[in-house]
């Protein structure tokens, strides 16, 4: 059971995650008018500030919701999980439309890898290489496509602690992903380190 749990809390974390940016993107969208009045500098100036929130928000949430669907097909399995196999296949005919559906979005695991977890190549192809075709992506683009794919991710946590119930009742919720990971706090100057730093590479470049 210790190993089912340990599963059922990755799930639970990853869709909270889900949740909170679902929830953001929500907010944003309904303040997207006073958002807007926050204008970027620089190059980034031409940006909308609440566009941009957006964007990112929604890119960070296929991250994460590549890894619950990881979690999904590598983990929640009758092979890792022999003594609750039965309710486990039980939990994949349950959620065998909501798989259909997303499978629609073919290229989700591919887009996460290429373009925004990894280092832009495909197959060791960078993906500026005159020699690569341009290639199209059939992932969520329109804000409405992110939020089904976020509400159906969190319809398969539903279903899946429904059919555990008596092992998430047991679960404490109030048990943080921060309690199983700690930090080195350093408060440094910046523009100290920066300039100094700055200074030896051009040292080193103009010789």
């Amino acid at each position: 059971m210790e190993k089912l749990t340990e599963t059922l809390k990755t799930f639970l974390h990853l869709s909270t995650q889900i949740k909170f940016i679902t929830t953001i993107n929500y907010t944003y969208r309904d303040n997207n008018e006073y958002l807007d009045n926050i204008k970027l500098v620089g190059y980034y100036k031409k940006y909308s500030f609440s566009n941009a929130v957006s964007g990112n928000l929604q890119n960070y949430a296929m991250i994460i919701i590549c890894s619950f669907l990881d979690e999904l097909n590598k983990e929640l399995t009758p092979k890792k999980h022999p003594g609750y196999s039965d309710r486990i296949m039980h939990i994949k005919k349950s959620i065998k439309q909501i798989i259909k559906r997303i499978n629609k979005w073919t290229n989700l695991q591919d887009y996460r890898n290429n373009v925004l977890a990894h280092n832009f190549r495909e197959k060791n192809t960078p993906i500026f290489s005159n020699n690569r075709e341009k290639k199209t992506y059939k992932i969520p683009y329109s804000n409405s496509e992110h939020y089904l794919l976020s509400e159906l991710i969190l319809l398969i946590t539903q279903i899946i602690t429904k059919e555990f119930d008596d092992i998430v009742s047991k679960i404490d919720f109030n048990e943080s992903l921060l309690d199983k990971i700690d930090f080195i706090y350093n408060e440094v100057d910046v523009q100290k380190e920066y300039n100094t730093i700055q200074m030896e590479c051009l040292n080193i470049l103009n010789k």
